[in-house]
């Protein structure tokens, strides 16, 4: 059963409202990634929001990872970069989606190129590796479930890439 993070600076938060829709794109997973503050707008402040022009990285391929971001508005594309200079599509982001996460639970390196699409601008929130880190140790369910994702988003890089090498 996961329980509330006790650790100062962190809170649960839904994000939704009674009778609200809820969208395809949302992840009940973001309902436990909340900064703590005494309202909502004091929470987030600890959540960096950050926008990017059309097209503009967000992630660079094998950049040090230093944040795990959550879209808030527009669509972001992930590509993976090959040796020999091709670059290959592997999945369009939605609001409500997150990212970031594979290098900061593996260790090493980002794994693939996230960018703005290319029809509209991108707001993301950033939750710094601090943050990040104290939130897995108040919740091994949260920690289990971002293993689970990051799995499966591997083993679609896996995929991917093993398409660029028959290139």
């Amino acid at each position: 059963c996961w329980r509330v993070p006790s650790h100062p600076g962190l809170r649960v938060d839904a994000g939704l409202a009674e009778g609200q829709e809820v969208g395809i794109h949302y992840d009940p997973l973001l309902a436990k990634v909340i900064a703590y503050g005494a309202s909502r707008e004091a929470a987030t402040r600890r959540l960096e929001s950050v926008e990017f022009a059309p097209g503009q990285p967000i992630i660079e391929q094998g950049a040090e990872p230093d944040r795990f971001y959550i879209l808030a508005e527009g669509q972001a594309d992930v590509y993976l970069n090959h040796p020999r200079g091709q670059e290959i599509y592997v999945d369009t982001l939605q609001v409500g989606q997150f990212f970031g996460e594979l290098a900061l639970l593996r260790g090493g390196t980002r794994s693939a190129q996230v960018r703005a699409a290319l029809d509209a601008p991108v707001k993301v929130f950033a939750l710094d590796n601090d943050a990040f880190y104290e939130l897995l140790d108040e919740s091994q369910e949260m920690r289990a479930e971002l293993e689970d994702r990051a799995a499966e988003r591997q083993r679609n890089m896996e995929l991917a890439r093993t398409g660029l090498d028959r290139l």
